[in-house]
């Protein structure tokens, strides 16, 4: 999955608008929607207009009528779609709040229907969460789990439940499993990386932030994710020294920057020299006084690409943090992926896509000539195999 995506930066590129999904968003909630995309017969013209005349009705926010129209169409319908008027009930009335009800027809998906049943699956954990029923949830899954396996929809609600409790080892542990089955979205790693920082494993924080902004620049947790990197990558005086390089330029003199090349130490500490603690320093006072990059006279977002690849040479070193504590995650998921850093521009064009959900970082990416020679390259190569 992870080696095939880099086609995706074209796809992106060419799409203007973000995504519309209807889904769930809280602090540390995440939310999967699955679109009903399933080809489906209708019994009759009648039925089918009931149907997607209450899809119309619910995307308008008029969720009283769609639940009217859905009502009717279930009455009118073959047996066979029935399921199909359930999950459309149940997802309208916990739109409106109505959880009892939504729990209700989520429950007889789940009983009657495969097709539907992730989605179905989907909306009671999501009740379940929002309720604050995590012994309902935790046996939902049991029961999930038994029946079709460990499969990464049913693993994230584990991770939740801990997050929930603030058991951070406990929801780090779920989210591992998650991200290394190859089914992980982006969301994933963002979510991963969150928890990560609450544990204070910065350089795994970091790593797992921008993999799954790659994945999904536009995800549910993007501004978290770069929230992150902003205040880690930038530091406490990097807008302060790119103001004194740009006055010293235009008074013609030496920039006085007071910058602390080597952080406090605590030896006794297990300090690792190949951690992202102690070369990040380093590294923006050595962008910083580099007069060929010129970095200050970038943009937001320029800036923190730069910064964003730097960080990658730190985090994917022989015998970095990264590789020792995260071995796993390293050899199977990040190392594979990032072999093609190894050639011409790559490293470029991730640092600057995984920003390219924003409008500044999809306009740096648009107007980069050397960008677009890169992504021409990609796509003959992808053309090829």
């Amino acid at each position: 999955m992870y080696l095939n995506i880099w086609k995706s930066i074209s796809e992106v590129l060419r799409t203007s608008k973000p995504k519309n999904m209807r889904t769930f968003i809280a602090l540390f909630l995440l939310c999967f929607s699955f679109p009903l995309w399933a080809q489906i017969e209708f019994s009759s013209p009648q039925v089918q207009a009931l149907y997607e005349e209450g899809v119309a009705r619910h995307d308008a926010g008029n969720y009283e009528k769609a639940i009217s129209l859905y009502s009717e169409g279930l009455k009118q319908c073959s047996q066979e779609n029935k399921d199909l008027f359930y999950t459309e009930l149940a997802l309208s009335y916990r739109n409106k709040n109505d959880f009892k009800s939504s729990n209700k027809y989520a429950l007889k998906v789940l009983k009657s229907s495969e097709r539907f049943y992730k989605h179905a699956f989907q909306q009671l954990s999501n009740n379940y969460l929002t309720q604050e029923d995590y012994k309902k949830l935790r046996k939902l899954t049991q029961k999930a789990i038994k029946k079709h396996g460990e499969q990464v929809i049913f693993l994230r609600n584990y991770a939740f439940i801990a997050l929930r409790a603030e058991q951070l080892e406990e929801s780090q542990k779920w989210l591992k499993k998650i991200c290394l089955s190859g089914d992980a979205g982006g969301r994933d790693f963002v979510l991963l990386g969150i928890v990560e920082s609450g544990l204070e494993h910065i350089d795994a924080a970091l790593m797992a932030m921008t993999f799954g902004l790659f994945l999904e620049p536009e995800n549910s947790k993007a501004d978290v994710a770069i929230s992150f990197l902003e205040q880690y990558l930038f530091g406490d005086n990097w807008e302060s020294s790119c103001q004194e390089l740009r006055k010293a330029k235009e008074e013609e003199r030496a920039a006085e920057l007071n910058i602390n090349f080597m952080p406090p130490l605590d030896l006794d500490g297990g300090f690792n020299a190949l951690s992202l603690e102690f070369l990040m320093p380093l590294s923006r006072a050595t962008l910083l006084s580099n007069d060929d990059i010129n970095i200050c006279a970038k943009n937001h977002f320029e800036q923190l690409a730069a910064l964003t690849e730097t960080a990658w040479g730190i985090l994917l070193s022989e015998g970095s943090v990264l590789q020792e504590e995260e071995k796993e995650l390293y050899a199977e998921v990040y190392q594979p992926f990032f072999k093609e850093f190894e050639k011409e521009g790559r490293k470029k064009l991730y640092s600057y896509y995984i920003f390219s959900g924003t409008e500044e970082g999809k306009y740096n990416m648009l107007n980069d000539t050397e960008l677009r020679v890169i992504i021409q390259k990609i796509e003959e190569e992808q053309g090829q195999r």
